[in-house]
């Protein structure tokens, strides 16, 4: 991990860098920044909100950069596509914000959308915008406590998919929206399929910070 960051690793524990302050609550760690000039936590997957759309600190999972869709349908890594010209600056990826597509609670997920292999390795992850991590559409489900206790599992969806939630949106009475946020490192997944045979097209899907 970068040593530059404000907050790292060290000996598989968690330390504030600086700016950064850590309270030890049992065996958790709270870190929370004092907002102070010149203090700033920027971390991968770190999102930034401006009207209906999104850009975000880049990311990775096993090492590969996820896509963004814009407004447009063009589909682009996550940091920006590569300057057509020479001398063009790399314009960032921009992420449209769906307003409608929250759920009845005010809440939309930005999920990193994973696409694993014949043998369960990841091909390829997209940032996607969704109001229900684990169903196939994206939608909540008619029982809504299918989609709460699945987050648990972040079991596969159908085509050899599954969703990893980075951000939380929530919005409020008046449209406004405050974005939490999930995620702060880059990720790790590995699949587990069904009975250990890599033709399961179901598998139990895990992610961990790196």
């Amino acid at each position: 991990m970068n040593r530059d960051s404000n907050l790292f690793a060290r000996k598989d524990t968690l330390s504030a860098g600086v700016g950064i302050r850590c309270r030890v609550v049992g065996n958790r760690r709270i870190f929370s920044s004092s907002g102070s000039r010149g203090q700033f936590f920027s971390h991968p997957w770190q999102c930034s909100l401006s009207g209906a759309s999104a850009t975000f600190e880049t990311g990775t999972v096993n090492a590969i950069e996820p896509t963004i869709k814009n407004k447009d349908g063009v589909i682009a890594p996550m940091s920006g596509a590569e300057p057509k010209k020479k001398g063009e600056l790399k314009e960032q990826a921009v992420m449209p914000i769906d307003l409608q597509n929250f759920d009845t609670r005010g809440r939309s997920w930005i999920c990193v959308e994973t696409t694993y292999g014949k043998k369960w390795e990841l091909l390829s992850c997209a940032l996607v915008q969704v109001s229900a991590i684990t169903t196939k559409d994206g939608k909540p489900p008619e029982d809504p406590k299918e989609n709460s206790l699945a987050l648990a599992r972040y079991p596969s969806l159908p085509g050899r998919k599954s969703r990893y939630p980075i951000n939380l949106m929530r919005k409020d009475e008046v449209g406004g929206i405050t974005v939490f946020e999930i995620a702060y490192f880059n990720l790790q997944t590995i699949a587990a399929p069904v009975g250990g045979l890599a033709t399961s097209e179901k598998a139990r899907i895990f992610f961990f910070p790196t």
